[in-house]
């Protein structure tokens, strides 16, 4: 290896080197950190931030940031290597200074993220302000609340870090003045770097400045690897009393990687070898970051130490080794793939297979291994590839890995939230547990889901449930009908919702309602209801989740139900609030108008009929709250008749008649009617001919609120066409 020339480098602000360049975070980088709820990351977040704030407020000098590592690529821009986390926070700070100060700054569109397409979306809505943002407010909740805040972003962790440190941003910095122009300064800067542009990218200091023998640059994983054996070496160097073992260890280690395991990846990868260079990569991330979290309980990782924070002793390195034995071991003989498709599949269709485990959120039915190849692994997967691998690993009986890994399947699937925050180091050591010993896991994954399998498990599991646990809807859940005693309710279940449930849900969801109110509040909130808007929200119904109360309920309506083929049922509707849910259903815009689908009453006691359909998580119970939703008779009756009304989307607005210069609004006895100086006389005009009206309100007495708020606005509309004849 030879050095290479380095450029020459010089102190940049952010500003400028955005000025100068597209900075492009790339796919290989780790999500955006410093935002992560955990103490380590509150720990580093606060020091940075509070760092920042007293240079820019003038408590201390000129504030110079570490080196900043990258490569500048033509077509794509600078790709940077070492620096993220702190570009990222430096490009958050400029944008509140910018959009704060009402500062047009489209260079702030030159950054942006492709670790995920949600990611890179994100930053270019925030860039040009298409996400406006009141700064008196906090950010995140702004921003969540708002329509172009796609329900794919909450799951992606750099946005919710983003929101994070926009929000400790706002706290921090709203009393420094003239922000703006004291970031983007030119002379003596408050904040600067020095940026050492690269060849290729590199992961240590060393390392950026190497050559192959052939004179070119080291590729990213050749770099990466010599970075790997490089500190094995200095391990084992340290390590006086094992250097024997070490040695013998890393020559095992590097062999296999140049050979046998290389082999393995050739054939996963279709002889190409940039799919080899790049699945090593991958593969390796996804080890150290199971190595790292069993030894790191809670702890987030630091990219930047990725190998340090995971290799420090032999039998960190045996782990490693293991990990690419086994699955070698199995790609042999093409073992491994089938073993893999015995036990597991993926399906588009709503019905579950009988005798496999059916793998939820997957397009593909290639094996865990490939996929772990191409990068694309969430939490639930670092846990499950783990699973897997203690499975090969110790020659778990397939009979008894299949249930095994099937209870592995359900606690993953169900424990979304868990699996955002810090239990990862838990749960592989409870997966350790279940697969070598059976025992179901009491610790890391969803309470909810450990209990319904340890039910289950003391119980006997039947095994004709597998096929209702691998429905599209209940995904590995049954514990509503187990603690309510209805698993006979499967059945109808199945056929009810069937592989064409979701153009059927319409239909499903509607006579559902006949038999009973099946709505789910949260917490105390019983004002605040939720029903099914979407066919993909049915999972959120029938699997059990302690926070949401009145679940059992769709469980008698359900029984109550008639089968499909009977559908639309006989039965006279209710005569409640569900009557105008079910009956004007139409198009299906009731429900999918609001994109939670929740309804919220101010006084269900007394307003039954007066139903905020919200678009948005949230209500306030105050004049022009400026949130978006509607009155639903309001929203019914505008939709029925939009050639000749008009209805805001804010805050339950009443319905216009422009051609009239009216409006009317739902109460709970009738339609209020909103008179304009100029039509003092339409009340005495309307109750002479016959409408029953009291304190401007006509009286609907029982009857269908939208047929009479109809027949109301056609009178309306004659009396003003009745006046322009004159």
């Amino acid at each position: 290896m030879e050095k290479i020339m380095m450029k020459e480098n010089k102190l940049y602000t952010f500003w400028t080197l955005l000025q100068e360049n597209h900075i492009v975070i790339p796919k290989v980088q780790r999500d955006y950190a410093y935002g992560r709820q955990d103490s380590k990351a509150n720990e580093v977040r606060g020091k940075i931030l509070n760092n920042l704030h007293n240079t820019l407020s003038g408590k201390c000098g000129v504030m110079t940031l570490d080196f900043i590592y990258g490569s500048k690529i033509k077509g794509l821009g600078l790709i940077p290597l070492d620096g993220q986390q702190r570009l990222t926070t430096l490009f958050l700070l400029h944008l509140y200074a910018a959009r704060r100060e009402e500062v047009e700054a489209p260079e702030l569109s030159r950054f942006t993220y492709e670790t995920r397409t949600s990611a890179s979306q994100f930053c270019e809505k925030l860039s040009k302000g298409t996400i406006s943002i009141n700064w008196d407010e906090q950010p995140s909740r702004q921003i969540q609340d708002c329509n172009e805040f796609l329900p794919t972003y909450e799951d992606d962790p750099t946005i919710r870090a983003m929101l994070v440190v926009l929000d400790d941003i706002q706290d921090k910095f709203a009393d420094i003045p003239d922000l703006w122009e004291k970031l983007i300064r030119e002379e003596n800067p408050y904040i600067q770097f020095y940026f050492l542009q690269l060849d290729k990218f590199g992961l240590t200091d060393d390392l950026y400045v190497k050559m192959n023998s052939r004179g070119k640059p080291l590729t990213e994983y050749e770099i990466f690897k010599s970075n790997l054996e490089g500190h094995l070496e200095q391990l084992a160097a340290k390590d006086s009393c094992n250097r024997q073992e070490w040695l013998d260890l890393i020559t095992n280690f590097t062999e296999k990687l140049d050979t046998s395991w290389t082999d393995m990846l050739w054939k996963s990868s279709g002889n190409d070898v940039l799919k080899v260079d790049k699945g090593f990569l991958n593969i390796f991330q996804i080890v150290f970051r199971i190595r790292y979290n069993l030894l790191h309980d809670g702890v987030s990782i630091s990219e930047e130490r990725i190998i340090s924070d995971s290799i420090h002793d032999i039998e960190d390195l045996k782990f490693f080794i293991s990990f690419f034995d086994v699955f070698e071991a199995g790609s042999r003989d093409n073992s491994f793939q089938q073993f893999w498709d015995k036990f597991f599949y993926t399906s588009s269709k709503a019905v579950g297979e009988r005798m496999r485990i059916r793998l939820f959120g997957r397009s593909s039915q290639d094996n865990i291994f490939i996929t772990a190849m191409r990068g694309m692994f969430t939490n639930a997967d670092y846990v499950f590839v783990y699973g897997i691998y203690l499975t090969l690993k110790y020659g778990v009986d397939k009979d008894i890995a299949f249930v095994r890994l099937r209870v592995l399947r359900n606690l993953l699937t169900n424990s979304e939230y868990e699996l955002r925050g810090t239990k990862v180091g838990i749960m592989l050591k409870m997966t350790e547990l279940l697969i070598k010993f059976g025992a179901i896991p009491t610790d890391g994954f969803n309470a909810n889901q450990i209990d319904e399998e340890m039910k289950k498990e003391k119980a006997g599991f039947d095994f004709s449930l597998l096929r209702y646990e691998n429905h599209a809807i209940l995904r590995g859940s049954l514990k509503l009908f187990i603690d309510n005693d209805k698993l006979a309710l499967l059945e109808k279940f199945e056929r009810l919702f069937n592989n064409e449930y979701i153009v059927n849900t319409p239909m499903i969801r509607s006579e559902l309602l006949k038999y009973g109110d099946y709505s789910q509040y949260f917490y105390q909130q019983t004002n605040r209801r939720c029903f099914v808007n979407k066919a993909q929200q049915w999972s959120s119904f029938f699997t059990f989740n302690s926070n949401r109360h009145n679940q059992e309920t769709i469980l008698h309506c359900l029984e109550q139900c008639p089968e499909l083929s009977e559908m639309p049922s006989s039965n006279d509707l209710p005569t409640d609030w569900r009557y105008y849910m079910i009956k004007y259903d139409c198009e299906n815009w009731v429900y999918e108008s609001g994109s939670q689908g929740m309804y919220n009453w101010d006084n269900l006691e007394n307003s039954p009929l007066i139903i905020n359909v919200l678009n948005s998580r949230s209500h306030i119970n105050r004049p022009n709250n400026g949130y978006i939703e509607w009155n639903l008779l309001n929203r019914i009756l505008a939709y029925r008749n939009y050639s000749i009304l008009r209805l805001d989307y804010h805050s339950s607005s009443p319905v216009e008649i422009p051609q009239a210069n009216i409006s009317i609004n739902a109460v709970q006895s009738g339609w209020q009617i909103n008179v304009f100086k100029d039509e003092n006389q339409l009340i005495e005009r309307l109750i002479k001919d016959g409408f029953n009206i009291v304190d401007s309100i006509y009286i609907v007495n029982g009857n269908d609120f939208i047929t009479e708020g109809e027949i109301l606005i056609q009178k309306i509309i004659s009396y003003t066409q009745d006046k322009e004849s004159l």
